[in-house]
């Protein structure tokens, strides 16, 4: 630059201070004096600014992605390989794993880890896994910067961070109803400094963790019973129908849909189950109105009849 006489202009970071500056260099005299001018100010407050706009923009992202990687699936186990993937690739970290916890265990479904990293999927005992405890304990997301300098940490969970290759750590507790319901793990094996704002996102994940784990568990667990009403429902002996009791504009009962029949039912009046839907006036027009007004008695009141 004193060669060419080019001024230059340059952001620059300082570490020792922590702190950006705007340097402008120019040359001062003649070429031969090789003298330069140098005009700095503090852009600190401008680049943290922006900073946050990018940190802000990236984890709008990520959300958006963890969004449509969970959106399609339904089995748990899957849901949980999305998670800690997409989650460990977002934070930048070497292993990201989610823990159920359920009778004093913690259940590892599905772990993402750094190449060479071993998985850690599996069903531990809460009493036995000391990094769940601290989490848990805490209530609210636990850090540590290097477990090898930390005084919280204590040695016998210090020498299990060494076996696992834990150097630095994110927990993050769900709790429900003040009871513990899963934690979410993001490991470093280097030390690391995890700020406030990937705290708080790593909270928003642990809570779509549990929330997208504990839908299709529900759902699951509603097939199954499905599942089990169908078989009961088709191999009782007894004839069985649903309907939906249709009033008029006086509240008596004038007619109903056939929403559901067995193949008791389909066997013993001859109506297929293709019927489901239809009114019963339109197959049985001369149906005795007797039947109708016990059926709209128990809809209004509450009460069973049983008649011959």
């Amino acid at each position: 630059m004193v060669l060419t006489g080019e001024p230059m202009r340059l952001e620059h970071y300082v570490p020792q201070v922590s702190r950006w500056f705007d340097i402008h260099v120019f040359r001062v005299g003649a070429p031969e004096d090789r003298q330069v001018g140098v005009l700095f100010h503090d852009i600190t407050t401008r680049k943290q600014a922006e900073e946050q706009v990018r940190l802000a923009a990236e984890a709008d992202t990520f959300r958006l992605r963890l969004a449509d990687a969970l959106a399609p699936l339904a089995d748990p186990v899957a849901m949980q390989e999305a998670v800690t993937r997409l989650a460990r690739q977002h934070f930048g970290a070497d292993r990201c794993y989610y823990v159920e916890i359920e009778g004093g265990q913690g259940i590892i479904r599905r772990d993402a880890a750094a190449d060479g990293l071993p998985s850690m999927a599996g069903t531990y005992l809460l009493g036995d896994f000391a990094l769940l405890q601290a989490a848990i304990a805490a209530g609210r997301p636990f850090s540590v910067r290097d477990v090898r300098q930390d005084a919280s940490v204590d040695e016998g969970l210090r020498q299990l961070c060494g076996q696992l290759q834990i150097i630095s750590y994110l927990n993050v507790p769900v709790l429900k109803s003040g009871q513990a319901a899963g934690v979410l793990c993001l490991v470093q094996n280097v030390p690391r400094d995890w700020t406030a704002a990937e705290a708080t996102l790593a909270a928003e994940v642990a809570e779509r963790a549990w929330a997208a784990v504990e839908r299709a568990q529900a759902e699951n667990d509603l097939a199954l019973s499905e599942e089990k009403y169908r078989v009961l429902f088709d191999s009782i002996d007894e004839g069985f129908v649903t309907v939906e009791i249709l009033f008029d504009a006086a509240g008596q009962a004038t007619d109903f849909h056939l929403l559901e029949l067995n193949q008791a039912y389909e066997r013993m009046t001859g109506m297929p189950r293709t019927v489901a839907g239809r009114r019963m006036r339109e197959l049985v027009p001369d149906m005795e109105e007797a039947i109708f007004q016990r059926y709209g008695e128990v809809v209004r009141t509450g009460e069973p009849v049983r008649y011959e």
